[in-house]
């Protein structure tokens, strides 16, 4: 009788202890698959990045002509998200310098006239002024760099000038004029907007009038010599953002990082495994499930041990060994870090730039080079505007006797670009207008800034430059004072020194001019100083 009691017993633990298992699984989901095993490991993170679809971008590329639309959008969305993306675009917004020169275009036989030459040139002068090319320009690019294409109507009054930005998705390109892009507008846009055609010109409403009365078709395009297109990407009709090339590079990076902070979290978790003990098998008769202790007991401490453990430990409840296998990867490289410069590589622009991880001062110097020719490039599209602009306006100039270039620099050149034109100016070349135009000075506002210091304000009287050795050495107090000493002599030559930073020996050389050995040196050179100072 007591044996039978002993077999409910044991049949009542293999009963609770095969439910109890079952339990703890159906609670856990266990990646069986490799779709199952992706989810779980990125729900552990997420990105803004997520709802980007790759696969969608992929066809997205390769039909570039019908997805100009989601193209753009997606680029304006990684703008927005991606600090990677938003960095190199900058780079190259930030770079661009629309510094302007006003040249003539006087024939052999025509004669420059002192009063109509000074005349003409305040008149473009203040008008390039009220349109402050800086500013609008520099919203053109940014939006060309992002997007591709810039579609915009000028507003224009006596006193103030800005470029009205169209919203590209109801433009399109109809062909060439002059050199540049002319477009079409559909009207459509302003359907259930009320009121928002009244804010737009002139032209915009009469055409809106007439294409609600189905006078005129949905496509309407405004005045050549009002409406403005450039385009970064000007050999090449499809609207396709400059910088698209990175996008599926850019979405295998969010996979990377992604993979990385669950790797991260991987390695910070421990599983503790409770064996329940089990009868030994004297009677080798194999007797299933045979556990020693009552489900009460075990539930009792496994409970214990689960309330005293933090969210990073989980305990589990088994009679087999386990043993745990690790899928180890020997390779030690940062995969996020090669991710993010195939990123950068497959721009065109080098990763460099972005990471001071083993950077080359000569490399860097080449490779900005080339990029500069990109933004470069982009101010031959502006020049041929602001010409065309002079040409057309009957308000500005009578012949066409000037034309407007743009200084080849960007914001990486301009130092070396100055240097160059005073070497040259040392040769004779008529080079002020360039110089005067570095510093945002065109000819017209050159002559009055000066006629109001020297002539009204008399600056250059009333200015006296301090005392240095390179406008007459040390000063009367210095002078006095070094004359009641023996060594008059020397304590000038070394006050001379110490105000003009001059060590003696060979000048140093700019950090761009030394090769990658010699900025080493000079790096190792300068912390053993700071190490030995005192």
């Amino acid at each position: 009788m007591e044996k039978e009691n002993i077999i409910d017993k044991g049949e009542l633990n293999t009963q609770f202890f095969s439910e109890f298992i079952k339990k703890q699984s159906s609670n856990r989901v266990i990646p069986i698959n490799y779709r199952n095993l992706h989810s779980s490991i990125y729900n552990t993170s997420t990105t803004a990045l997520d709802s980007i679809d790759s696969s969608r971008v992929a066809g997205w590329l390769d039909n570039p002509k019908n997805s100009a639309v989601n193209l753009r959008n997606l680029s304006r969305a990684l703008y927005d998200k991606s600090g990677e993306y938003k960095s190199l675009l900058n780079y190259f917004i930030n770079m661009a310098r629309f510094k302007y020169v006003i040249e003539p275009n006087f024939s052999s036989t025509e004669k420059m006239s002192k009063a109509t030459v000074k005349k003409d040139l305040g008149i473009i002068s203040l008008q390039l002024k009220k349109m402050n090319l800086g500013h609008e320009l520099k919203k053109v690019i940014k939006t060309c760099i992002i997007e591709d294409a810039f579609f915009g109507y000028e507003v224009e009054d006596a006193n103030n000038y800005f470029l009205l930005k169209l919203d590209p998705d109801y433009c399109r390109i109809t062909g060439v004029s002059d050199g540049m892009y002319i477009f079409q507008f559909n009207l459509a846009f302003f359907d259930g907007k009320s009121g928002l055609v009244d804010t737009y010109p002139k032209e915009f409403i009469e055409a809106y009038k007439l294409y609600q009365n189905n006078t005129v078709d949905a496509w309407f395009q405004p005045t050549f010599t009002k409406s403005v297109c450039f385009k970064f990407n000007e050999d090449n009709l499809n609207i396709i953002p400059p910088f698209s090339v990175m996008f599926e590079g850019l979405i295998e990076l969010n996979d990377y990082k992604k993979l990385k902070k669950a790797g991260a979290k991987i390695n910070n978790y421990m599983l503790l495994h409770q064996k329940v003990p089990m009868f030994e098998n004297d009677k080798k008769d194999y007797q299933p499930d045979n556990f020693s202790i009552k489900p009460e007991t075990m539930m009792y401490f496994h409970e214990m041990v689960g309330d005293s453990l933090p969210d990073e430990i989980g305990a589990i409840v088994s009679p087999m060994d386990i043993n745990p296998i690790k899928l180890e990867n020997n390779d030690n490289s940062d995969k996020v870090l090669e991710a993010l410069r195939d990123v950068y590589n497959s721009s065109g622009v080098s990763s460099f730039l972005f990471n001071n991880d083993k950077n080359s001062t000569g490399g860097l110097t080449y490779s900005t080079r080339k990029d500069e020719l990109l933004i470069i490039d982009f101010y031959k599209q502006v020049e041929r505007w602001l010409n065309r602009k002079i040409r057309f306006s009957r308000d500005i100039t009578k012949k066409n006797q000037w034309s407007i270039s743009l200084l080849e620099l960007t914001g990486l050149s301009e130092d070396k670009y100055l240097e160059q034109l005073t070497k040259s100016g040392s040769f004779g070349f008529p080079v002020r207008g360039r110089i005067a135009a570095i510093h945002g000075l065109d000819y017209h506002t050159l002559t009055k800034t000066l006629e109001l210091e020297n002539t009204i304000l008399d600056l250059d009287m009333e200015m006296i430059p301090l005392a240095s050795s390179h406008t007459g050495g040390l000063n009367n107090a210095e002078k006095v004072k070094s004359s009641n000493s023996n060594n008059t002599t020397t304590k000038s030559s070394t006050a001379a020194k110490a105000a003009t930073g001059n060590k003696g020996g060979r000048p140093t050389k700019s950090t761009k001019d030394l090769s990658d050995s010699g900025q080493t040196n000079r790096d190792s050179d300068s912390n053993a100083l700071k190490g030995g100072e005192k």
